[in-house]
């Protein structure tokens, strides 16, 4: 994740940084020419000594810790560069499926309107056949013609229901809108 990252990097940079310690140190120390002597003394705690002191180190030509630093800031550029593609990339699908959606939407409205038109057709193809005017293959054709006419609609308003899914799913709402609760 990004903040990994973020740590990875504060970590790597620091290792470039002078860094001071504070050193202590305490002892008790037996100094006989004996060894059961010198044990005494240390139990007794005759001798004992402290040390207190500062330790400072420069990391002047600490080459290793500046490439690992200089690694980790093109961990970081390239996983940002990740992210960004992401998000362009989610970008660009939802800007797809908005798209669609109202591509879909005025080919509903159009096929709709053609359904209409060819249920009017065919309205006048039975008045014109009961009157004699127009043979049985060319009321066939015309009811034909509402047929394929409605199995467009029925094509495009499933078509759009299908874009609504998409663009559901590619904004993170597909759960919310179908109700579904996790």
């Amino acid at each position: 994740t990004m903040a990994e990252i973020d740590r990875m990097a504060r970590v790597l940079e620091n290792q470039v940084r002078p860094r001071v310690d504070l050193v202590a140190s305490y002892a008790q120390n037996g100094l006989s020419s004996t060894y059961g002597a010198a044990l005494g003394q240390i139990a007794e705690g005759d001798f004992q000594s402290y040390a207190l002191g500062v330790q400072v180190e420069l990391p002047i030509e600490n080459r290793a810790a500046r490439a690992e630093h200089r690694q980790g800031q093109l961990l970081k550029q390239q996983a940002l560069l990740a992210v960004h593609a992401l998000e362009d990339a989610i970008e660009e699908q939802v800007r797809r499926a908005v798209r669609a959606v109202e591509t879909d939407h005025l080919r509903v409205d159009a096929s709709r309107q053609a359904e209409q038109l060819a249920e009017q057709q065919l309205r006048f193809a039975l008045k014109r056949f009961q009157e004699g005017l127009l043979l049985n293959i060319d009321l066939l054709r015309f009811q034909q013609d509402l047929a394929n006419a409605r199995t467009r609609t029925l094509r495009a308003v499933h078509d759009l229901l299908r874009s609504g899914v998409d663009l559901d799913a590619a904004t993170g709402n597909l759960l919310d809108a179908r109700g579904v609760k996790v």
